[in-house]
């Protein structure tokens, strides 16, 4: 399989399955997830910045950050998958998406420290 059907393969499945808990879902992010859905890539980052105007909601960095990795842009999903690490919420398989987008964008140590914590999590 080639490399970016892998990253797309392990977003779809982490985004599709996820087993985050958030128990008041912001009615941007639920837009952006359904836009998602359908394939409307656009549309859903637009949803998920709205949602982020208003708080920082570690699922709409981490849903941003699938959105630009489907859409091969690795320097945007390795911004919001940073931000969404950042929150004690967040699923270790985001660690892993973030070594993932630090590879492809050729920052190799650094993606090694997010790979090794992501196997000590998961």
């Amino acid at each position: 399989m080639a490399r970016p059907l892998k990253i797309i393969f392990f977003v779809g499945f982490f985004f599709l399955f996820s087993k985050v808990g958030f128990s008041q879902q912001n009615p941007w992010v639920v837009k952006g997830d359904r836009s998602f859905q359908q394939g409307d890539y656009m549309k859903s980052i637009e949803y998920y910045e709205w949602a982020l105007r208003k708080k920082d909601i570690p699922i709409a960095w981490m849903h941003l950050g699938d959105t630009y990795l489907k859409l091969n842009n690795y320097e945007d999903a390795e911004i919001c998958y940073r931000k969404a690490v950042e929150s004690p919420e967040t699923p270790p398989e985001y660690h892993f998406l973030l070594g993932q987008t630090l590879m492809a964008n050729g920052k190799y140590k650094e993606a090694k420290y997010w790979f090794e914590k992501a196997g000590k999590e998961m």
